[in-house]
């Protein structure tokens, strides 16, 4: 054997350990990526469901009354007892949500309800990177007829 080969022995052995650790972890790093942006996706189509759900709760006591289309005093629960379904039925876990009427509504949108979704993140690589919530608001409001021609209900 000659001189040389004997302080190389094993060295390959070490190069492939290493680039077969470091495949794996940007392996993982690649499935927490695309992981974090469905569920991204995810809390926005359920915040988008929330805040529907929120704007169906119509005060049927002023709609009868006199045609004025206002939330009803309950919107907030419905918009909640929407999201955490839909948050339970996708495996997402338990869904902290926030709903409300904005300050400075535009002028040409009668009675808009925002819904805020927040839920925790928890990556594979857990010991590299801390879980993170990822949140999202989506807004919908309440009018008769169509979207081209809203009427007087």
């Amino acid at each position: 054997m000659k001189a040389w080969a004997k302080g190389d022995r094993g060295s390959v052995s070490a190069w492939v350990v290493l680039f077969a650790v470091l495949t794996i972890v940007l392996l993982a790093l690649l499935v927490d990526g695309g992981q974090a942006m469905l569920e991204k996706v995810r809390v926005a189509d359920i915040a988008e469901q929330g805040a529907r759900a929120a704007a169906d709760d119509v005060n049927t006591a002023d709609l009868r009354a006199d045609g004025t289309v206002t939330l009803g005093p309950g919107y907030c629960n419905a918009a909640k007892t929407i999201v955490n379904s839909y948050a339970s039925s996708a495996q997402l876990g338990a869904a902290t949500t926030q709903c409300g009427v904005p300050t400075d509504p535009p002028a040409n949108v009668p009675e808009l309800v925002s819904v805020t979704v927040s839920v925790k993140f928890q990556p594979m690589l857990s010991l590299i990177f801390p879980s993170f919530m990822i949140t999202s608001t989506e807004s919908a409001t309440v009018f008769c007829g169509g979207y081209d021609q809203q009427e007087k209900c």
